[in-house]
């Protein structure tokens, strides 16, 4: 019974972290993205995800979700919440079935109050989605390695596909589980576990998965596919058989982001996962650390620094907490326990008190707000990115000025006496288009609405004027 009251004390309190101020930060771009997309029919949003090297699942249940609970911004999110709460539940089953109870409500705590993940619940993106069938995927692994069971299997398949349905990156999982099978069956020649069986249930796998593999060879010209990776520096160790200068940045950013970016947590984290080895447990201990680092060292070899972003290692993060959870419930002295304890959830509020302070995204619904009261009828918005169209619409109602999507081959504000750049400095335009500017154009106004990011969530809205008389 104080199992489960702790527990209900835990999901009540990431129920509400999760759906405080749902609706205060305005849609990232991503999210903007999101909810243009789950708007559309769903042939679109698959041919949308196939050509953009994305996975449909998400967008499909936001698609069918946004139908009965509209597109507001705390409706849209909501599902990203109502998913994290399920993602609790099950990081309490996957570290009692691994562990201990103890250990499953400290895992549950710490994903509870990870700002990390708390972010990814108030997201209209596929993470939360990713997160829950992640840990699906291996409570099933993990029930199957201790008796073959036919409900266990379909559990199993089913999470499994769902999750490589909702993300690339859930092949790590698959990659992971694999590796940790392969190395007990060698290091266990008494080992029960039919490898015939699991070869059938991935071949059963890969089946399911083909019907998409089909449809985005179908929608992709391989050759410009290729092309554009390299362009974004996104290279591929296997295709290129070079490894390109990485940053350890990839690596650390990680660990820090899924810390509440809180160096104490951080360093309270690693020594309990320190403490976590031991040798009553070391064959799942062994798994949680091929978990923690496989999915980190591919990313790694993947992913160059300038494209790489902290919520790929989604995956990989809920290893951090199991083993930073058992290494705690390692711990022989209670009163030290608690101590550890104390200031994981002390810091752990400090870390949210930050979060909730600062403006995570972009301010677009200012922004639009700012250009509906300035803009003149007939005036042009260039935008610098494709994306940020989507999301500027979902504020913008105002059908009476012209938008366009910059390109390097055209020049577009050159017949207009005053027009508005959104999203950014021109800073990315050619040669021609900066002199145009500079030489005609004079800027009038400047505003900023960027979130803490700067990186990531950047927006700027500049105004030009023709420097003579244009009509």
């Amino acid at each position: 019974m104080k199992i489960k009251l702790i527990l209900a004390g835990i999901l009540l309190i990431g129920l509400l972290l999760r759906s405080y101020n749902l609706s205060g930060e305005s849609l990232s771009v991503d999210e903007g993205v999101s909810v243009w997309l789950a708007q559309a029919g769903q042939i679109h949003i698959l041919e949308n995800r196939a050509v953009n090297f994305h996975t449909p699942l998400y967008f499909i249940i936001l698609h069918y979700w946004v139908i009965l609970f509209g597109i507001s911004e705390f409706s849209s999110r909501f599902l990203s919440v109502v998913l994290g709460f399920f993602a609790l539940i099950m990081a309490f089953k996957l570290g009692s079935l691994i562990f201990d109870k103890e250990t499953g409500i400290l895992n549950s705590l710490f994903l509870g109050v990870s700002t990390f993940h708390i972010y990814h619940s108030q997201s209209v993106r596929m993470y939360s989605l990713l997160t829950l069938l992640t840990l699906l995927s291996f409570y099933f692994f993990i029930k199957i390695l201790k008796k073959w069971d036919f409900a266990l299997l379909v559990g199993y398949l089913l999470s499994s596909v769902f999750l490589i349905y909702t993300h690339y990156s859930g092949f790590f999982v698959i990659f992971v589980q694999n590796i940790f099978l392969i190395f007990t069956r060698l290091l266990s020649k008494d080992s029960k576990f039919s490898f015939r069986k699991w070869f059938i249930l991935y071949f059963v796998l890969i089946i399911l998965f083909i019907p998409w593999i089909r449809f985005v060879l179908s929608k992709i010209n391989l050759k410009i596919f290729i092309d554009e990776l390299s362009r974004r520096q996104e290279y591929i160790f296997l295709w290129y058989f070079r490894l390109p200068v990485r940053s350890i940045n990839t690596i650390t950013d990680s660990f820090f982001k899924w810390s509440s970016q809180t160096e104490v947590l951080l360093l309270i984290y690693l020594i309990s996962i320190f403490l976590a080895i031991s040798y009553r447990y070391i064959k799942m201990v062994s798994l949680l650390l091929i978990w923690l680092f496989v999915p980190i060292a591919l990313l790694f070899l993947l992913y160059s620094p300038a494209r790489y972003q902290p919520q790929y290692s989604t995956v990989a993060s809920l290893a951090f907490y199991l083993l930073a959870a058992k290494g705690i419930t390692n711990i022989g002295n209670k009163s030290l326990k608690m101590i550890v304890i104390a200031v994981v959830i002390i810091f752990s509020c400090l870390g949210l008190i930050k979060y909730y302070t600062l403006p995570r995204n972009a301010k677009w619904k200012e922004a639009a707000a700012y250009i509906d009261t300035n803009a003149k009828p007939g005036e042009m918005l260039l935008f610098l990115n494709e994306r940020s169209v989507h999301v500027f619409d979902y504020y913008y109602a105002r059908s009476d000025l012209n938008k366009k999507l910059y390109s390097e081959d055209s020049v577009y504000f050159d017949t207009y006496a005053s027009f508005w750049i959104i999203s950014g400095k021109p800073r990315r335009f050619n040669k021609a288009a900066l002199d145009l500017l500079n030489r005609n154009y004079k800027l009038i106004s400047l505003k900023e609405y960027s979130g803490a990011d700067v990186i990531t969530q950047t927006l700027e809205i500049s105004l030009f004027c023709y420097k003579g008389d244009k009509v």
